[in-house]
């Protein structure tokens, strides 16, 4: 699918599920390598800041499945 105005809620909607996904997944695949004894963590220690106001901040915590995903949903999006 080509990127226009007109899919663009679409795109949103496809990039950011698939960015909740992959970082569900990465979050779910440390819980169980830590319960079988294996210490991975690969999450930023702190997040990254994205706007900082005085009354409002915003930030994230990246992690290679939130980068997988992103990956995923853009490849995804120009499939269909």
């Amino acid at each position: 699918m080509k990127f226009n105005k007109k899919n663009l809620l679409s795109f949103f909607i496809i990039f950011f599920s698939f960015i909740l996904f992959g970082s569900l997944f990465w979050e779910i695949l440390e819980k169980l390598l830590h319960n079988m004894g294996i210490e991975l963590s690969l999450t930023t220690e702190n997040p990254i800041q994205i706007l900082d106001l005085y009354v409002l901040s915003i930030s994230i915590r990246a992690n290679p499945g939130s980068i997988i995903g992103t990956a995923t949903g853009i490849i995804f999006f120009k499939i269909i």
